[in-house]
């Protein structure tokens, strides 16, 4: 049996979760991505900009670089303004997902255990690293049932 390596293991995770969100994504019209689906509901295109923003916090915080109030306020507006377009939050998602896989690639794995602060509690680096491609994961479902509003039953993965 292989060794197990938790670098390789969160970098797959993470490619795996990436590519079905845009799978699910693509599979929307640009109309269908910027459009809510029912009264009172997030749009694709928003909710895949804050996927991306959590892997841009998550990066940071693997590079021993957590955000300042100042670069979060700005991440913010970044997301905002990436939230009315499906092509501006598709790139959004994909640069900050490749700076996320990035960071991982060169973190030392002895790194993973140490206790971080996110979102006011403590979690090992190795628990804040598994979290975008959760995140990922749970909002790609998200975009998937948005596809069912607009008729749409197929399986894009």
């Amino acid at each position: 049996m292989p060794d197990f390596n938790p670098v390789e293991t969160l970098c797959g995770s993470t490619r795996f979760c990436f590519t079905r969100l845009v799978n699910d994504l693509d599979a929307l019209t640009d109309e269908q991505a910027v459009t809510s689906p029912a009264p009172d509901t997030r749009t694709a295109a928003d909710i895949v900009s804050e996927c991306a923003r959590v892997n841009w916090h998550i990066g940071r915080i693997l590079r021993n670089a957590p955000p300042s109030e100042e670069e979060t306020a700005s991440s913010r507006e970044e997301m905002a303004a990436c939230s009315n377009s499906k092509q501006k939050a598709r790139q959004y998602l994909e640069r900050e997902t490749a700076s996320l896989l990035e960071a991982l690639q060169q973190i030392d794995p002895s790194r993973l255990g140490e206790q971080q602060k996110l979102w006011n509690r403590e979690v090992s680096l190795f628990q804040a690293a598994q979290l975008p491609a959760m995140h990922m994961f749970y909002h790609d479902g998200q975009l998937a049932y948005i596809q069912t509003f607009f008729g749409d039953q197929e399986n894009h993965w």
